[in-house]
């Protein structure tokens, strides 16, 4: 009886602190936090640089050309 309790409880704490907290999501590459960094893996802006609309601006000023392998 103790160890079905004992599941019970590991359930309810699993629900409240999932193992894959630390994961990175989408949300991510919104975030302006994370602007000037590449996205992390798994993301949907893996392997690509976040900007803002100044470092958006700064990069056109500069005459960047700007393709899929450089900014």
């Amino acid at each position: 009886m103790k160890k079905q309790n004992l599941y019970k409880y590991l359930f309810l704490i699993s629900l409240f602190y999932p193992l894959n907290s630390a994961k990175a999501d989408d949300s991510n590459c919104y975030s302006s936090q994370y602007v000037g960094t590449v996205g992390a893996s798994g993301t949907v802006c893996a392997n690509m640089l976040i900007v803002d609309r100044d470092l958006l601006d700064e990069g056109i000023a500069n005459g960047a050309v700007g393709s899929d392998f450089q900014f």
